[in-house]
């Protein structure tokens, strides 16, 4: 009887938190640039995991900063009681620091290793008192990296206070180099955009001598 009853609870907790745990994917929203819920009820992550690979990288085809939170349905030793914990990403979200993706092999990589995890062993409850009864949903928070892939808005290069660094003052040409960092570097230390250019490879020269890297193939530098 008293299974029965912890079932019918159960459903209905369900049923009443079914719009949070169901799949569904927002975009826009007020944080988040996407937001990606799959529901566990019944599935394995590894068993969707490809599945999530294919959606996400269909849709986000520049630089992104990942991070995750669970759902999950806890239950009182004592009273019973079922309660559900929505994902949340402020205190919520399992990665300290967001990952950066930066291409479908990044993000097949984070997946296989969030793969191999418990998400039991990451839920957390508030006494002693409750017992964790199932996971029930994991949401992806995926933000945009502002001017990757993307143009710079008019706003900004016509802000007078703004360097904005998409063309050579000089040829008119737009910048495809992946130079940016160093642009900005030079400009920090002699102030003059006409004539930036000349600093801005000598600085990257000392970089690639630095770090060994080769500067035909230099691929730019990430945020993190």
């Amino acid at each position: 009887m008293a299974h029965s009853c912890l079932f019918l609870f159960f459903a209905e907790l369900l049923f009443n938190r079914w719009d949070a745990i169901r799949d569904f994917i927002r975009s826009e929203c007020a944080v988040q640039d996407l937001l990606f819920n799959c529901n566990l009820i019944g599935n394995l992550f590894p068993d969707i995991r490809e599945r999530v690979l294919n959606d996400i990288s269909d849709r986000e085809t520049t630089l992104f900063k990942l991070n995750y939170s669970l759902g999950y349905i806890l239950r009182h030793k004592l009273t019973g009681e079922l309660r559900y914990y929505h994902t949340c990403q402020n205190i919520g979200r399992k990665l300290q620091v967001p990952i950066l993706i930066k291409n479908r092999n990044d993000l097949k990589e984070f997946l296989d290793r969030l793969s191999d995890l418990s998400f039991r062993n990451q839920t957390k409850y508030e006494n002693s008192e409750w017992a964790l009864v199932c996971v029930t949903n994991i949401v992806f928070f995926i933000n945009k990296l502002s001017g990757s892939g993307k143009v710079i808005p008019d706003y900004v290069k016509s802000n007078r206070g703004l360097c904005a660094l998409v063309t050579n003052k000089k040829t008119g040409v737009a910048y495809e180099d992946h130079l940016c960092l160093f642009r900005c570097l030079s400009l920090h230390q002699d102030k003059d955009v006409g004539n930036c250019e000349r600093n801005t490879h000598r600085n990257f020269e000392k970089y690639c001598q630095a770090f060994s890297v080769n500067p035909s193939s230099f691929p730019g530098v990430t945020l993190f």
